[in-house]
């Protein structure tokens, strides 16, 4: 389905705006609304171990606390760095990068579902709204966890994998090995098994079977 510029990035922006309404709700609340607990702090520490590690100059000691992580992925440390960086060593500082990538979430799912339904924009926003209005996906996105941040990254991944396979040649085979690098970088204990993770994969499915449908054209300038 062919649009022009200014129609396509309407349709983005309804796409994402479910997203960016429950990411500022969270944002004003996740401060002060539910206590920060312990199962918080064990992944806000892996964060703020590499940020100091950075702040103080001690490369070889943020690459060892990369590396050394546990059951967990390393990414999602690096992702609370410029948190921590604007904001210091708060919870705040700790859960707003889960809000981001909440409205990332949304964004890639959205993206993803219009790339399988040949680039039907209607699917993308179907899909975006599946994931900005999942209640499981909206309370984590206001926690330092893990929760939100695989969903959102299983989402980039297949929006990644979307394009790969419409690309050829040396970008088919770029972009098919940043799938695979996000996929790596994805939550690996839950992976795509899990309810918040395959909310994409749903949001997804949905829009490829809403392609079989007959629907009404979209009115296109």
């Amino acid at each position: 389905m062919r649009q022009s510029d200014g129609s396509r990035w309407k349709m983005a922006a309804l796409a994402v705006a479910p997203a960016l309404v429950v990411a500022v709700v969270v944002a004003l609340g996740i401060s002060h609304a539910i206590p920060f607990d312990s199962d918080e702090a064990n992944h806000a520490n892996l964060g703020l171990r590499q940020y100091q590690d950075l702040a103080d100059g001690r490369l070889l000691d943020f690459l060892r606390h990369s590396y050394r992580t546990g059951q967990f992925p390393f990414l999602h440390g690096w992702m609370l760095i410029p948190s921590y960086a604007l904001f210091g060593a708060t919870a705040f500082a700790a859960r707003l990068p889960q809000v981001v990538l909440f409205v990332l979430g949304a964004a890639a799912t959205g993206h993803a579902a219009s790339r399988a339904a040949d680039d039907d924009p209607r699917a993308g926003v179907v899909a975006a709204w599946l994931f900005a209005l999942s209640p499981a996906l909206a309370a984590y996105s206001g926690l330092c966890m893990l929760e939100t941040p695989g969903a959102a990254l299983t989402a980039v991944t297949l929006a990644v994998f979307a394009e790969a396979c419409r690309a050829e040649g040396r970008r088919a085979l770029l972009l098919h090995a940043l799938t695979a690098v996000a996929a790596l970088a994805t939550r690996p204990r839950a992976g795509l098994a899990t309810d918040a993770p395959s909310t994409p994969l749903v949001a997804a499915a949905t829009a490829v079977i809403a392609d079989d449908v007959d629907l009404p054209a979209a009115h296109t300038q």
